[in-house]
């Protein structure tokens, strides 16, 4: 149905917008994130199937491997805690499923094309200074939203989720910018995200950059070796994070005992999360091999229960570790399908991207990226997967290696045997 025809020219347009959009749309609604990736992947889709391509290029296995996870939350339904709110999830997770198929799938397409970084770089600039600028003003201020337009009813809340959102591209973003247009720029706006950053109210922000910040300079000091270790280790934290539950009945619990005896002061959030941990890993304990199923831990039993010292209930909205989410809801089967999911995009940018210092920054990239999610948000958010997915779409875009031939061209069989490979 779909014949072979050799592709040329640039890095489809929207791609280059969308990094001078992504961050503004952030900043007004982060739920804006969701529209923006599924009109990329729906103009990108479309455009790519008006040219002849073969669908089969969508296999990307990430993707695939995270459709593995949807059955086993599918399956999840038969003995869930509430089918219904698990029902609902995985509708949700569906949707993100199609959008990521479509984004990572024609993302993978570009790199048979030029990309041009400095006009890619250009549109970067475009969208992160005005976050970087509101989010220095809330600071300075000390005012925690800004209302700009009264009669459009827009008010910038931007210490949380805006600043996690630059914080995860704020290393790729940088290496973007050494590429397109020099060190000079890059070393500027880096600094200054990490300004930004350290000055606003986001620990997970705080975290998720200084994580991925050391993982960026391990893997460029040590090479492979440490690419392969920085791997192992975040698949070891995903398998082996309910252990502590054996080692301590309430780990976290005694965690916070042991930081106030030393008169080391926790933050409010930091404070309901070891309560909040500790419940889900008697939870995990409960029901280790299946889980409660998709989307429940909100509903577990005792969960809207009080915390007397906070006021708090032990779960408002989710575990705020997507570890222990994944865990408490799919169990073991649930944990391995995220292990492999995360042996599979650190293989690829190992495999994919030829360069170490690029390697190294989108491997520490995807550190931050999960580290945030490891101690603020629903691993399920619709938002927070499409972040993922816009970046991991662009950074495809932009710095996969390229290999085109002096014609400047790629049958979409080429680029279907290149993925393959890795």
């Amino acid at each position: 149905m779909f014949e072979e025809r050799n592709i040329t020219g640039s890095v489809f347009w929207p791609f280059t917008l969308a990094l001078a959009i992504m961050l503004p749309v952030s900043m007004i609604d982060y739920h804006g994130l969701v529209p923006l990736a599924a009109a990329l992947g729906v103009l990108a889709f479309i455009k790519e199937l008006r040219k002849g391509i073969k669908l089969t290029i969508y296999s990307i296995q990430p993707i695939l491997i995270f459709s593995g996870l949807l059955l086993i939350g599918a399956f999840s339904l038969i003995w869930s805690y509430n089918a219904s709110v698990s029902l609902d999830r995985l509708y949700h997770l569906l949707a993100v499923f199609f959008i990521g198929c479509m984004v990572l799938g024609s993302a993978h397409l570009q790199i048979s094309r030029s990309a041009n970084l400095r006009t890619s770089s250009i549109a970067y600039l475009i969208g992160i200074f005005p976050c970087l600028l509101f989010v220095l003003l809330e600071a300075i201020i000390g005012n925690s939203s800004f209302n700009i337009s009264s009669f459009l009813d827009i008010t910038l809340s931007l210490s949380n989720p805006t600043v996690t959102i630059i914080a995860v591209f704020a290393l790729p973003g940088c290496l973007l910018l050494w590429k397109g247009i020099g060190p000079k720029s890059a070393i500027i706006v880096f600094i200054t995200s990490c300004i930004v950053i350290f000055s606003s109210n986001s620990l997970a922000a705080n975290i998720g950059l200084i994580v991925g910040s050391l993982v960026t300079i391990i893997i460029l000091l040590g090479g492979k070796k440490a690419f392969d270790f920085t791997s192992i280790s975040m698949i070891l934290i995903v398998l082996f994070l309910p252990i502590t539950r054996l080692i301590h009945d309430s780990p976290f619990s005694f965690l916070r005992k042991l930081l106030e005896n030393t008169g080391i002061s926790i933050p409010p959030s930091a404070l309901h999360r070891t309560y909040i941990y500790d419940f889900v890993l008697d939870k995990i304990i409960d029901n280790p091999f299946v889980g409660w199923g998709l989307g429940v831990s909100r509903y577990l039993p005792g969960s809207q229960n009080k915390i007397l010292d906070l006021n708090r209930e032990l779960i408002p909205l989710h575990p705020h570790n997507g570890v222990l989410e994944v865990w408490v809801e799919l169990g073991v089967i649930g944990a391995l399908g995220l292990s492999l999911v995360i042996w599979i995009l650190m293989r690829g940018i190992k495999n994919r991207v030829q360069d170490r210092a690029s390697a190294a920054v989108l491997a520490g990239a995807s550190t931050g990226y999960m580290t945030i999610g490891l101690a603020s948000y629903s691993i399920w958010s619709s938002w927070w997967m499409t972040t993922g997915i816009l970046a991991a779409s662009l950074c495809t875009t932009l710095f996969a290696h390229r290999k085109v031939p002096d014609t400047g061209s790629f049958s979409s069989e080429d680029i279907s045997n290149i993925f393959k490979k890795n």
